[in-house]
């Protein structure tokens, strides 16, 4: 098995929010989790209609990240755009 399946099937056992958050701490630097929470933030600005270039200023994120998170969002498929609708449908 190769260590990203490991990785995958450790994040999925994981069923609560506070061990989840310790784990990752332990795994992460500060930086890393970061940079990791900034990604999922630029999805979300993304799915709420914001401009790149506006979510560039207000994250200090490069133009290059939030492409590629765009173009993620608009696959066809993208599971990150199922989790973001289902995510808008709870809140």
């Amino acid at each position: 098995m190769r260590s990203a399946d490991r990785l995958v099937k450790v994040f999925c056992s994981i069923d609560d929010p506070r061990t989840m958050k310790r784990f990752m701490r332990e795994i992460f630097t500060p930086s890393e989790l970061e940079d990791i929470s900034k990604r999922w933030q630029v999805m979300e600005l993304l799915r709420r209609g914001h401009s790149q270039r506006g979510i560039a200023s207000m994250l200090g994120v490069s133009l290059c990240k939030i492409t590629r998170g765009s173009k993620v969002l608009r696959r066809g498929g993208s599971v990150s755009r199922r989790i973001l609708d289902r995510q808008e449908a709870t809140d």
